[in-house]
């Protein structure tokens, strides 16, 4: 068999290429299979007809041979073809139509780049009745998609690898078309065209596709979440489109799979935003002059050692949507400066910003997170705070705010954290708070001046994970409603946390890029097992009640014993009365338990030892009496979480019970020791107070005679003992006037 390869020849004549015509005499090799003219100067003849009858041939290459003129039909008689490839002729090469490719059945590869292909509106189905094709070129073809490319998804064409149809006049939709090859494409070029618009959502089934270029097209918006499944590309290029947005949120739909494959991406001649990020380096002195970075987006300057004036520079970043300069030392009081329009955060917690809030954020309407916790901002929070329609976090705590709770806060219905703690304000806790802010999960007023009782709408919370509302002045009972924080009886969710995302990039030298959303984690202030602890990340898990440090009265409500995933009950320095709910033991994730300096009396329950989590325990200067019940859990805390309870006996405490488990009391607190003094709701004066009353003045009448006869430490302790007889008896009697007073309003 004679096979004739020019390119052989070519090779040789490197510098002398052939010129003038083919020969007819070609026809003499009968049994060519192989025929390579490229590279060639043929002076601008045309395709020789003749090559048609050439039918052995499987291997034909004409390209950049300077031939002209149309494409003769007669080469569909070459049928045994596998490579075939006429592209790169200056351009002067065209066709009619593509109705002689139909016999094509064995071709692999097609090369007709830069032929005209203007009139062949019929490429799509040429292409699809190629049934081996696995390698295409038509770039610079002059080919646009006049019909809508059709779904051909019983065509036996699913072979194809490598697309080129780069420099034409295509629109988006040709992407939906090279979704029927998705299973087998390993390199797509389509730049230089008219797709427009967002990159359509086609990806998902194209997991072998090592190599994508886009550029030179009208593309904007985001790369399409079906990215995150191509875990095989290698190269993508979307350079020269209209892309606008913040670099960093562009490539958020990357994540995933993608950061192991990538090893180029292209976003050149775009029109991204900028974004600095000098977050924790250590950085001294005063904020960088921001002369030519008017468009910058993200200003991430957090935890340096910054000083200096916050507004002067700030203002002249009219582009700015995100900003944190959080934990330096930088002043500055109109925060009015700052540009406001764009504004998805503004972090300036901990630093030393000073005066008043300003009353312009109807300018920040697109405002997620505003925290200027730990400064020393002072006044009234301002009535235009109610526009912030789209916040979700709000952190003024530990600062100089007095006044009254903002009554525009009922429009910020996306609240998931609202820290005020740590102020001055003197307000009683709305009761729209529970209807209008239903979705939030932190609210912590600790450490102001609320007065009031808490409202029965709070209740409708059900989304709370932590309430604190210790150390203010708040008065009344406990809601018996809590139960329906149903948050605080579900499990969270280790995997998620309270955050906004703000998408980042980072590059990993040596192993290409890392894509990623970095987050701002909300994090909020809980005192846990007597400390002032932090949580971010895990600020999920952590669900807790502190009403600590008030002067609510009446019993504990036993609905909170249904509260199963507590973590943290805080009832402690407050007026309650009554026994602690034997449910208790119900509250299996109770990490700290602490109900000291209250009026409880009664046992201690038995099933507070099936608390294993309980790791902080304080039931101290109460009015326990009787056996600490025995477990591993109980008798490890030190005596002081039991210590003022003057009949509460057993390990941990120094004095034992009697044999029979019972304690010697004294017969003054028989009276407390009366479950019937608190359960009566509707009795003014119950049978268990006129006890109460004739035994005090009997023992008060002999006691104060008895003592002349006593010695000095029993007289001490005698006068201790009357004290706390005196005070329990205030309190029986202010809850019994109370009963009286809500009789008479009722």
């Amino acid at each position: 068999m004679l096979d004739l390869q020019v390119t052989s020849v070519s090779y040789y004549l490197a510098f002398e290429p052939l010129r003038g015509e083919i020969h007819p005499s070609l026809l003499e090799l009968q049994h060519l299979n192989y025929l390579d003219l490229s590279n060639n100067d043929f002076g601008g003849g045309h395709n020789p007809i003749f090559i048609g009858h050439l039918t052995k041939l499987r291997y034909l290459n004409l390209s950049c041979a300077n031939f002209t003129g149309t494409i003769p039909y007669q080469l569909g008689n070459l049928t045994n073809l596998h490579y075939l490839n006429l592209g790169w002729n200056n351009g002067f090469l065209n066709v009619e139509n593509l109705e002689w490719l139909f016999h094509f059945s064995s071709l692999r590869h097609l090369d007709m780049s830069h032929v005209n292909l203007g009139k062949a509106i019929d490429w799509f189905q040429a292409i699809h009745m190629l049934p081996s094709l696995s390698e295409l070129h038509l770039s610079g073809c002059q080919l646009s998609d006049v019909v809508p490319p059709l779904s051909f998804s019983n065509s036996s064409t699913s072979t194809l690898a490598f697309i080129d149809l780069s420099r034409n006049f295509l629109s988006s939709s040709i992407l939906h078309w090279l979704s029927n090859f998705s299973g087998s494409l390993l390199d797509v070029d389509l730049s230089d065209n008219h797709l427009q618009g967002s990159i359509p959502d086609v990806f998902q089934n194209m997991k072998s596709l090592t190599h994508l270029s886009l550029s030179f097209n009208q593309l904007e918006w985001s790369i399409p979440k079906s990215f995150r499944n191509v875990c095989t590309l290698q190269i993508l290029d979307l350079s020269s489109n209209n892309f606008t947005e913040e670099l960093p949120k562009f490539v958020q739909n990357l994540p995933g799979c993608i950061e192991n494959s990538l090893e180029s991406l292209d976003l050149s001649l775009n029109q991204f935003s900028v974004v600095l990020d000098l977050h924790g380096n250590g950085i001294r002195g005063s904020l960088p002059d921001p002369t030519g970075m008017s468009s910058l987006r993200g200003f991430y300057l957090g935890k340096n050692q910054l000083n200096g004036t916050l507004t002067d520079i700030i203002g002249q970043l009219s582009n700015l949507e995100d900003l944190d300069v959080s934990f330096n030392s930088l002043q500055g009081s109109s925060l009015c400066a700052i540009a406001g329009g764009i504004l998805a955060n503004i972090e300036l917690s901990n630093n030393l910003l000073s005066g008043g809030l300003p009353d312009c954020w109807i300018r920040f309407q697109k405002l997620v997170i505003l925290n200027l916790a730990n400064n020393n901002l002072s006044g009234k929070i301002p009535f235009s705070i109610g526009s912030l329609r789209q916040i979700q976090t709000l952190g003024l705590r530990k600062n100089n705010f007095f006044g009254e709770f903002p009554l525009s806060l009922k429009n910020c219905t996306q609240l998931k954290i609202l820290d005020f703690a740590e102020n001055k304000l003197s307000d009683k806790i709305p009761a729209w708070i529970g209807d209008s802010l239903s979705w939030l999960i932190v609210l912590s007023l600790r450490s102001n001046e609320f007065h009031g009782s808490i409202p029965r709408n709070l209740c409708h919370l059900t989304y709370i994970q932590i309430l604190d509302l210790s150390n203010n002045n708040i008065s009344g009972t406990i809601p018996q409603c809590l139960n329906n924080f149903t948050a605080r009886s579900q499990k969270g969710n280790s995997n998620t946390v309270i955050s906004y995302k703000y998408p980042y990039i980072q590059i990993r030298v040596g192993n290409g890029w890392i894509f990623y959303n970095a987050l701002y984690v909300d994090n909020a202030l809980v005192i846990l097992k007597g400390l002032v602890l932090e949580y971010g990340r895990n600020l999920v898990l952590v669900k807790s009640i502190d009403l600590s440090n008030n002067k609510l009265i009446g019993e504990i409500p036993k609905e909170i014993m249904s509260l199963i995933e507590l973590c943290a009950l805080n009832l402690s320095r407050n007026n309650l009365i009554g026994q602690i709910p034997p449910m208790i033991g119900q509250l299996k994730m109770l990490e700290s338990l602490d109900l000291s300096r209250n009026w409880l009396f009664g046992a201690v329950p038995a099933r507070l030892s099936d608390l294993n989590f309980l790791s902080k325990l304080d039931l101290s200067n109460n009015y326990l009496l009787g056996r600490i019940p025995t477990g591993t859990q109980l008798q490890s805390f030190d005596a002081s979480a039991y210590m003022g309870n003057l009949d509460l006996c057993g390990s941990p405490l120094p004095n034992k019970c009697l044999g029979d488990g019972t304690a010697q009391y004294s017969p003054a607190l028989v009276a407390v020791k009366t479950p019937t003094l608190i359960k009566n709701e509707d009795g003014f004066i119950t049978p268990g107070f006129y006890v109460s009353m004739e035994l005090g003045y009997t023992l008060g009448f002999c006691g104060a005679c008895g003592t002349l006869l006593l010695n000095s430490s029993c007289r001490h302790a005698y006068f201790r003992f009357l004290n706390d007889v005196k005070d329990w008896l205030y309190v029986i009697l202010a809850v019994n006037i109370g009963r009286l007073q809500r009789r008479l309003r009722g």
